[in-house]
């Protein structure tokens, strides 16, 4: 059960490079949950959270996934990393060059996988143990899955600090110690601490003032180069996610509307709703202007989602197939690597900046 290291083991890793081999590969991924009413909880209809999700995450890549509040993006994390159970679906997962899918694995197996796998949660504030040091809190996991005796486990943990930019002797102290930007690295520490493959950051620094989410950002991108990770960027903020992000995902009222590499999703986007995103990200320019997408109504129940295209109540390029029929999310060019969710979508497009 695991393997016993010293405090070198993060220093032997070698640079993996961003490469074609899937190493996560979500199919299908559903999570509903149950709506109850009446004294006796009668199901009534379901929240679709995340409905019907497919895309591949790639072997060193970073994918993004962006969307305003309530869209889903943090429920599909958590179902990665298994902290919720998918109502449905495969999230098939390569380990040792042998594909699984994690929601079949018996108790062994999970166990076994579930380091490969870790998160980094949204709030530092609320990720820490308030009642133990830092050496407590890395070292739990640790020892759970077998990384040596205690001086071993503690030489791991200092070599991790390094790694944040952050003193060893931080180890003895609380997390109230600490600034938020120093509680996330030491979040972040803790999640590589495990040699994990894939790092699910779920909004990693949209609790941090501006000033400390650049260097939060630069060291991930810093560790990602180092440690060969491979990263599900989640965020609502289209600039972090654009300088973090290989490629992208759109996502709206639980689905995926849009999935592209970083530029293409950028300048030439394909869905009504990316380009409304866009046309809201600030330009650091003095007193340069920018034509404003304001979307109309509010967005639909989740409960009670509209028929034919989720963002239809909204869109302002709205035709009449779109109140009928749900647009299926493929390129269209054949063969291409950027897909939208759009009967508007061809492959003639002006860039979103336009």
């Amino acid at each position: 059960m695991g393997t016993a290291c010293g405090a070198g083991f993060m220093l032997g890793v070698k640079t993996m490079q961003q490469s074609n081999q899937v190493i996560l590969d979500i199919r299908n991924i559903k999570k509903y949950y149950p709506v109850m009413e009446g004294v006796f909880k009668k199901v009534t209809g379901h929240v679709k959270a995340v409905d019907d999700v497919s895309f591949q995450v790639h072997r060193g890549e970073t994918l993004g996934i962006v969307g305003e509040s309530g869209c889903g993006k943090t429920t599909l994390g958590k179902c990665i990393v298994r902290l919720h159970k998918p109502t449905d679906g495969k999230i098939l997962y390569t380990l040792d060059g042998q594909e699984r899918d994690l929601l079949t694995l018996d108790k062994e197996e999970s166990f076994r996988t579930r380091r490969s796998i870790q998160i980094v949660f949204q709030d530092p504030y609320a990720a820490l143990n308030p009642m133990k040091n830092i050496l407590s809190i890395f070292d739990e996991p640790l020892r759970i899955h077998g990384f040596g005796d205690k001086a071993q486990r503690k030489e791991i943990i200092a070599e991790m600090l390094r790694r944040v930019n952050l003193q060893p002797d931080y180890m003895y102290r609380f997390p109230h110690e600490f600034s938020g930007g120093q509680r996330q690295r030491i979040c972040i520490a803790k999640a590589l601490s495990l040699q994990p493959e894939l790092l699910v950051c779920d909004e990693p620094v949209s609790a941090l003032d501006v000033s400390i989410q650049a260097q939060i950002l630069n060291l991930m991108k810093e560790l990602q180069t180092a440690m060969g990770l491979t990263y599900v960027f989640i965020a609502h903020d289209l600039s972090v996610v654009q300088y973090m992000s290989d490629r992208i995902a759109v996502m709206y009222l639980g689905k995926v509307v849009e999935l592209g590499r970083s530029d293409d999703v950028y300048n030439h986007c394909l869905h009504p709703y990316t380009e409304a995103l866009l046309s809201a990200v600030p330009i650091p320019i003095p007193n340069a202007r920018k034509n404003r997408i304001l979307l109309t109504g509010d967005v639909p129940s989740p409960v009670n989602p509209p028929a034919g295209c989720p963002f239809h109540p909204r869109c302002p390029k709205c035709m009449d197939i779109c109140k009928r029929e749900a647009p299926q999310l493929k390129s269209p060019i054949a063969g291409g690597d950027h897909f939208a969710a759009c009967h508007l979508a061809n492959p003639i497009s002006k860039p979103c900046d336009e």
